[in-house]
C-alpha cells in the first residue's frame, strides 16, 4: 500500500520542490516547459507536469491529481504508471506538435488524461467498478471539461484536450490488451 501511495506522493511533492525552487528565481522555471515546435520544447513534454506558473496554479492541480490518479491506481500500479507515462509522452507531445507558440506548464494536462481515462475506462470495461468510479470522477471533476473550451491565454486548453483525449485512448490500449 505504501509503495502505491508513493507512485502519486512522490511526483507531488515534486511538484511542489519544483514550485519552491520557481518561486525562488521569480517563476523562470517555466521557461523549461514546452514550448511547441522548438528543440528545446522537446524537453518541456517530461518536465512540464511538475512545473507550474503560480502556487495556486499548482494547488489547483495537485487536489485533482491526487484524487484521480488515486482512482487510476484502483485499477493497479501497471495501469497508473502505463497511463501516466502514455499521458506526459503523448497529450506533451501532442502540444509540442500542434499548440500555439507560448510555454505551456502544469499538471493538468495530466489530470485530465486521467479523467479521459477513468471516463472511458468506464465505458469500454462495462464492470461495475469502472462504471462506479467513472460515475464518480464526473461527479467530482465533470466541470473540467469547462477547461477543454478555454478562452484564456494563460490556460492551456490544448494540454487538457490533448491530455483527455490520449486518456480516452489508454482505456481504449488496456481494453485492447487486458494484460497490460
Amino acid at each position: 500500500m505504501k509503495a502505491k501511495a508513493a507512485l502519486i506522493l512522490v511526483p507531488l511533492a515534486a511538484m511542489w520542490v519544483v514550485e519552491l525552487v520557481n518561486l525562488l528565481v521569480d517563476h523562470r522555471l517555466v521557461e523549461w516547459g514546452i514550448l511547441p515546435r522548438t528543440v528545446p520544447g522537446l524537453l518541456g513534454i517530461p518536465l512540464s507536469p511538475f512545473i507550474h506558473g503560480t502556487p495556486s496554479h499548482a494547488l489547483s492541480n495537485s487536489i485533482p491529481f491526487v484524487v484521480l490518479g488515486g482512482a487510476v491506481l484502483i485499477q493497479g500500479a501497471r495501469h497508473y504508471i502505463l497511463i501516466s507515462v502514455l499521458v506526459i509522452f503523448g497529450g506533451g507531445g501532442i502540444v509540442w506538435l500542434m499548440a500555439r507558440a507560448s510555454f505551456h506548464v502544469g499538471a493538468s494536462g495530466v489530470v485530465f488524461g486521467y479523467f479521459g481515462y477513468l471516463l472511458a475506462r468506464g465505458w469500454y470495461e462495462h464492470t461495475l467498478k469502472a462504471i462506479a468510479i467513472a460515475v464518480a470522477a464526473l461527479m467530482l471533476y465533470g466541470g473540467v471539461l469547462l477547461g477543454l473550451a478555454s478562452t484564456s491565454s494563460e490556460i492551456s486548453w490544448e494540454g487538457h484536450l490533448a491530455g483527455f483525449l490520449v486518456g480516452i485512448l489508454g482505456a481504449r490500449i488496456i481494453k485492447s490488451h487486458p494484460r497490460t
